[in-house]
């Protein structure tokens, strides 16, 4: 399916934005193939640009996890099937890690908080599980994780892991480190 211009746009402003959050707008123009007065067609403004493709990534995080919940696992499936269906959107996610003009905005803040806690309630129900050890700060394990998210997307991204690896991969770094196996 051929994607739209304003899909087109978006795609271009999380790449630009997530390796240089204060980009020109003419950056995204530029990497799209567009010109200006197209993405302004699009997009009046930068703070509209960045506002709908906040929303848009919150959104597409959204639809890769609910088939994901919607299975009732647990445990180390659950972490697992979390990560396989959010790696794919990676460059979103640090995107959204770095992005903070619309703090006050109640509708991202609500977004925000909703994915702020959903992280935590799953790295509690984790540690309660036995997946992961009760004295490390949650808050430490979900910043660890939002790292290793983006790396394994940039990983993916560059060639140098292989899609179907990437999920196993953050898994074993975040539970075992990166010493031999047998460690």
């Amino acid at each position: 399916m051929k994607k739209d211009t304003r899909e087109i746009l978006l795609d271009a402003a999380v790449i630009v934005f997530s390796k240089n959050p204060g980009a020109p707008i003419s950056e995204v123009a530029d990497f799209a193939g567009v010109g200006r007065a197209t993405l302004y067609r699009h997009f009046p403004s930068r703070d509209d640009l960045i506002r709908e493709l906040i929303l848009e990534s919150y959104q597409q995080m959204n639809d890769a996890l609910t088939p994901v919940l919607a299975q009732n696992l647990s445990g180390t499936d659950l972490f697992l099937s979390i990560l396989e269906a959010t790696i794919p959107l990676g460059d979103r996610y640090y995107f959204l890690m770095l992005e903070r003009t619309f703090e006050e905005d109640p509708e991202i803040q609500a977004l925000y908080q909703k994915d702020a806690h959903d992280w935590v309630e799953l790295f509690e129900n984790l540690k309660a599980e036995g997946v992961l050890a009760p004295e490390v700060p949650t808050a430490w394990a979900v910043s660890a994780v939002e790292a290793l998210i983006y790396s394994a997307w940039s990983s993916v991204h560059e060639g140098y892991i292989a899609r179907r690896d990437a999920h196993h991969l953050v898994y074993r770094t975040l539970l075992s480190g990166l010493g031999p196996k047998d460690n």
